[in-house]
């Protein structure tokens, strides 16, 4: 057990220091900028990630979304399905350079929680359950 007096804590960058460690935090996100990485790689070598996209849509998600979502996902996500591909593609890019190298890391955080939320709701996937998605929101809260 870990003894602390009231003064020794100076706010949250001490509390990460003192009981996570900041080795620990970086591994994590280093980790995470590498799935991120891995990711938009993936996506980058594809032909056509658009394509891919409305197959993921279409065939595997149809009925899998959240209701309340899945009216932007036909109004607004399949009608642009070039668009969301490009910022899917490269917002995964962003996100794995500053998770990687520290640049704006909680600015990529949110951005990665917001992404990773949308994923979510367009898959259906349940919000309480342990997998990549929630995994990566817990560690970035």
């Amino acid at each position: 057990m870990v003894n602390v007096e009231v003064g020794d804590v100076n706010g949250p960058e001490d509390i990460s220091e003192k009981f996570i460690g900041g080795p620990t935090i970086a591994i994590l996100r280093v980790g995470m900028g590498l799935n991120f990485l891995f990711a938009a790689f993936d996506k980058l070598r594809r032909e056509s990630y658009a394509e891919s996209m409305d197959f993921i849509f279409n065939v595997h998600w149809k009925d899998a979304a959240y209701d309340f979502y899945k009216p932007f996902i036909d109004a607004v996500v399949l009608s642009h399905l070039e668009l969301f591909a490009a910022l899917v593609t490269y917002g995964e890019l962003a996100i794995a350079v500053g998770l990687i190298f520290g640049i704006l890391s909680r600015a990529a955080a949110v951005a990665a929680i917001f992404l990773n939320l949308n994923f979510i709701f367009a898959s259906g996937g349940a919000i309480l359950s342990v997998n990549a998605d929630v995994g990566f929101i817990l560690l970035s809260t």
